[in-house]
């Protein structure tokens, strides 16, 4: 029997085994935890009682992996916050290309990563999804960073729900109450010192999504706080400049009009001088073109 038949049969093993009543008591028991004080042993421990099940050895998550292809060309976006609002502090800050990529020193946990552990988040397809997930305040500058696809980029799913048809109906009910409880966890809105709630997230992504050989998966994709049925991509360590390439950064402001964003171009940059510095101009449609490839969003 090969090795994903064997998957799949102590998959639907787990699913028979564990009633829905026993995956209720388990998820309530979990949710009495204090993520502030358990230990990471102790906290690892308990999520397996939850969602895993043994493979050779290995605990394996109680749910189906999705893999979902960002086509080549896809935008990827990304903001940067300042605590400023001058625009001359902003562009001393985001000068160089090293400036557009994920921060090198990282003294806070994250919703993938651990403390000092740098990785790259973006948003596919939408600039809003980017302004809402880090919560951008109407008048405030950032920067928005605008990356595209360079191949094909293969992202393993957390948080989806598809009916399984090998499975039956009560299997595939099981299966929906494990991936409610996955939803939960990847959006829980975590503020300033409230980052050891993302202990949960990071913990499941790298005990039980990161499995896979990197030409297999390149990044993770979540569900996003903020919207829903939109998603967030974060890759895994050191693929991100091979997958993605830097379109351009641009210096920003939005507007909120009822339930529209209206962001609003400064600076746009889309090259560097000699020095890798980045050259910033008042927009135009050419650089607005090339960084914001949905216009219905730009002022």
């Amino acid at each position: 029997m090969e090795d994903s038949d064997y998957h799949k049969k102590l998959f639907k093993g787990f699913l028979d085994k564990t009633s829905i009543d026993e995956l209720y008591d388990r998820i309530e028991e979990f949710r009495e935890i204090d993520l502030k004080t358990i230990s990471d042993k102790e906290l690892k421990k308990r999520i397996k009682q939850v969602i895993s099940y043994n493979l050779k050895n290995k605990s394996y998550g109680g749910s189906i992996v999705h893999i979902t292809t960002f086509k080549t060309g896809t935008p990827f976006y990304r903001i940067r916050k300042f605590d400023t609002s001058d625009l001359n502090v902003v562009l001393n800050k985001m000068k160089t290309e090293k400036d557009a990529w994920e921060p090198p020193v990282v003294e806070n946990r994250g919703r993938l990563n651990n403390i000092g552990e740098s990785l790259l988040y973006t948003c596919p397809y939408s600039q809003e999804t980017a302004i809402e997930e880090m919560k951008i305040k109407e008048g405030e500058i950032f920067a928005l960073m605008t990356y595209e696809a360079k191949q094909d980029i293969e992202a393993l799913k957390i948080g989806e729900w598809k009916e399984n048809k090998s499975l039956s109906k009560e299997q595939n009910q099981k299966l929906r109450i494990i991936n409610n409880f996955l939803i939960t966890e990847f959006t829980k809105d975590v503020g300033i010192g409230t980052e050891y709630l993302y202990r949960v997230s990071e913990i499941i992504t790298k005990d039980y999504f990161d499995f896979l050989p990197i030409e297999k998966q390149q990044a993770w994709c979540y569900p996003s706080v903020k919207l829903k049925k939109a998603y967030n991509v974060c890759f895994r360590p050191n693929i991100h400049k091979k997958a993605l390439g830097l379109k351009g950064v641009s210096l920003c402001i939005i507007k909120r009009d009822n339930s529209e964003v209206r962001i609003g171009a400064m600076r746009a940059a889309i090259d560097f001088n000699d020095n890798g510095e980045l050259i910033y101009n008042v927009p135009n449609d050419y650089n607005m073109n090339i960084l914001f490839p949905n216009p219905h969003s730009i002022n």
